[in-house]
């Protein structure tokens, strides 16, 4: 969890020099934790249900070749 939380916070490595160079440049960065609350539980479920079908489609497949 710790490990989890040090990804997302970050640490500053490097030289000052390099420090603030990258302090003057624009964050873009967009937070993981936020795209669940832009996607939505639906949309989620749904792609969570679609990957497991198609796990069974491949295994209908791999069968059918080797009877």
């Amino acid at each position: 969890m710790l490990f989890g939380i040090n990804m997302v916070f970050g640490q500053q490595t490097g030289s000052s020099r390099s420090n603030n160079e990258a302090m003057q440049k624009p964050d873009i960065a967009v937070f993981p934790l936020a795209i669940p609350l832009i996607t939505g539980p639906a949309s989620m479920g749904a792609a969570v249900l679609l990957t497991a079908l198609a796990v069974q489609f491949v295994l209908d497949g791999v069968l059918s070749v080797f009877p």
